[in-house]
Protein backbone atom coordinates (compact mmCIF):
# COMPACT_ATOMS: atom_id res chain seq x y z
CA UNK A 1 0.00 0.00 0.00
CA UNK A 2 1.46 3.41 -0.77
CA UNK A 3 0.73 6.44 1.30
CA UNK A 4 1.56 9.87 0.30
CA UNK A 5 0.99 13.25 1.53
CA UNK A 6 0.87 16.20 -0.39
CA UNK A 7 1.10 19.85 0.48
CA UNK A 8 0.01 23.21 -2.31
CA UNK A 9 0.78 26.62 -1.11
CA UNK A 10 -0.03 29.45 -2.79
CA UNK A 11 -1.03 33.25 -3.24
CA UNK A 12 -3.21 35.51 -4.60
CA UNK A 13 -4.03 39.11 -4.38
CA UNK A 14 -7.78 39.97 -4.99
CA UNK A 15 -7.76 43.61 -6.55
CA UNK A 16 -11.14 44.88 -4.91
CA UNK A 17 -13.44 48.20 -6.50
CA UNK A 18 -11.54 50.07 -3.49
CA UNK A 19 -7.93 48.81 -4.21
CA UNK A 20 -8.92 49.90 -7.73
CA UNK A 21 -9.61 53.08 -6.91
CA UNK A 22 -7.00 53.64 -4.61
CA UNK A 23 -4.13 52.96 -6.81
CA UNK A 24 -6.33 54.79 -9.81
CA UNK A 25 -6.35 57.77 -7.12
CA UNK A 26 -2.77 57.52 -6.39
CA UNK A 27 -1.67 57.80 -9.75
CA UNK A 28 -3.18 61.37 -10.49
CA UNK A 29 -1.47 64.60 -10.36
CA UNK A 30 -2.59 67.07 -7.72
CA UNK A 31 -4.44 69.21 -9.94
CA UNK A 32 -6.04 65.88 -11.42
CA UNK A 33 -6.92 64.96 -8.12
CA UNK A 34 -8.33 68.11 -6.80
CA UNK A 35 -10.49 67.93 -9.72
CA UNK A 36 -11.47 64.57 -8.76
CA UNK A 37 -12.57 65.47 -5.12
CA UNK A 38 -14.24 68.61 -6.99
CA UNK A 39 -16.15 66.44 -8.94
CA UNK A 40 -17.19 64.16 -6.16
CA UNK A 41 -18.35 66.89 -4.17
CA UNK A 42 -20.52 67.92 -7.10
CA UNK A 43 -22.19 64.52 -8.14
CA UNK A 44 -22.47 62.75 -4.30
CA UNK A 45 -24.63 65.00 -2.12
CA UNK A 46 -23.76 63.03 0.94
CA UNK A 47 -20.36 64.49 0.56
CA UNK A 48 -19.14 68.17 1.79
CA UNK A 49 -15.74 69.68 2.28
CA UNK A 50 -14.07 70.13 5.16
CA UNK A 51 -13.12 73.96 5.47
CA UNK A 52 -9.40 74.50 6.98
CA UNK A 53 -8.11 77.43 8.23
CA UNK A 54 -4.30 75.97 7.26
CA UNK A 55 -3.89 74.54 4.52
CA UNK A 56 -0.22 72.70 5.27
CA UNK A 57 -1.02 70.44 8.88
CA UNK A 58 1.63 70.76 11.34
CA UNK A 59 3.80 67.83 12.75
CA UNK A 60 5.36 67.39 15.67
CA UNK A 61 8.05 65.01 15.82
CA UNK A 62 7.61 62.55 18.78
CA UNK A 63 10.30 60.16 20.69
CA UNK A 64 10.16 56.64 19.84
CA UNK A 65 9.34 55.08 22.74
CA UNK A 66 11.49 51.73 21.83
CA UNK A 67 13.17 50.26 25.06
CA UNK A 68 15.71 48.61 22.53
CA UNK A 69 17.55 51.73 21.06
CA UNK A 70 20.86 51.29 20.44
CA UNK A 71 24.01 52.97 22.29
CA UNK A 72 26.97 54.11 20.11
CA UNK A 73 30.14 55.15 21.45
CA UNK A 74 27.93 55.89 25.17
CA UNK A 75 25.42 58.10 22.71
CA UNK A 76 21.92 57.11 22.20
CA UNK A 77 21.36 56.18 18.73
CA UNK A 78 18.44 58.12 18.98
CA UNK A 79 17.39 61.58 21.01
CA UNK A 80 16.47 61.11 24.33
CA UNK A 81 12.97 61.96 25.06
CA UNK A 82 12.43 65.54 25.53
CA UNK A 83 13.38 66.77 29.30
CA UNK A 84 15.01 63.93 29.82
CA UNK A 85 19.06 63.30 30.07
CA UNK A 86 18.68 59.20 29.16
CA UNK A 87 17.66 56.99 26.37
CA UNK A 88 14.15 55.13 25.98
CA UNK A 89 16.08 52.14 27.37
CA UNK A 90 16.93 54.54 30.36
CA UNK A 91 20.79 54.80 30.24
CA UNK A 92 21.99 57.90 30.64
CA UNK A 93 23.93 59.78 28.55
Amino acid sequence: MKQSLDLKLGQHLTITPQLQQAIRLLQLSSVELQQEIQEALESNPLLEENEREDETPTRTAQPVRDPGYRRRGGVCAAAPRAGEGRCASGAVD
